[in-house]
């Protein structure tokens, strides 16, 4: 997991209502797929980051066991949204 403020500062409403929260690493193809079809390059990293707390740990330990390529699978990206 990586920790990530879901605010500006500590003036944003945001602050208190959301706070920090933890992400893991988003196993979809839109992180590459998105700069295709843009046309760029670079290094880039996709996260997400929910609530409850919960969904992030079970997430964060699927995207350890699943494999990359079940992820691609329209199948089964349909079946999680569910």
């Amino acid at each position: 997991f990586e920790q990530v403020d879901f605010f500006l500062d500590s003036s944003d409403p945001t602050y208190n209502l959301i706070g920090t929260v933890n992400t893991w690493a988003w196993p979809f193809p839109e992180g590459r797929t998105v700069a295709e079809a843009l046309r760029i390059s670079g290094s880039s990293r996709v996260a997400m980051g929910t609530a409850p707390e919960i969904w992030n740990v079970i997430m964060g330990a699927m995207v350890k066991v699943v494999p990359r390529s079940w992820w691609r699978s329209d199948a089964f990206s349909q079946g999680l949204a569910v």
